[in-house]
């Protein structure tokens, strides 16, 4: 998995988590920062790895630290856990 993917993954669930949850913030890490605690526990804990190894991802000894497997399994569960919040979810978690 290259330094790319994973930027990318990170950069899905961010727009995701602004599009669905209405959180602002320039990336992963800042949006987990001011809107995290709308997320499950679970979810949050796998944004937050996600967010890292995107991080590591930038750096050359940082990137042969990554697991891979781990990586995507955080993108599954952040992505399956945001494509189910509907509109209809929102509004009633507002209320």
């Amino acid at each position: 998995m290259s330094a790319v993917t994973v930027q990318q993954m990170a950069d899905r669930i961010a727009a995701l988590m602004q599009e669905r949850l209405n959180i602002g913030g320039t990336g992963l890490r800042e949006k987990l920062r001011r809107g995290g605690r709308r997320l499950p526990a679970k979810v949050r804990r796998e944004a937050e790895y996600l967010a890292e190894a995107a991080h590591m991802s930038q750096h050359p000894k940082g990137h042969m630290m990554i697991d891979e497997g781990r990586v995507a399994a955080a993108y599954d569960t952040c992505l399956k856990y945001l494509k189910d919040i509907g509109a209809t979810d929102r509004m009633v978690g507002r209320l």
